[in-house]
């Protein structure tokens, strides 16, 4: 039972922070295509 309050105190601690990765990555490399196409 720890080990699973851990995992779920994790994810909902990462989660948040993994999906602002993925938008932020996400943005960086639809701005930066076209740019770095030329």
């Amino acid at each position: 039972m720890t080990v699973d309050f851990d995992i779920v105190k994790f994810l909902n601690t990462a989660g948040p922070i993994y999906l602002l990765v993925i938008i932020t990555f996400a943005l960086i490399y639809a701005i930066g295509r076209p740019k770095g196409r030329k």
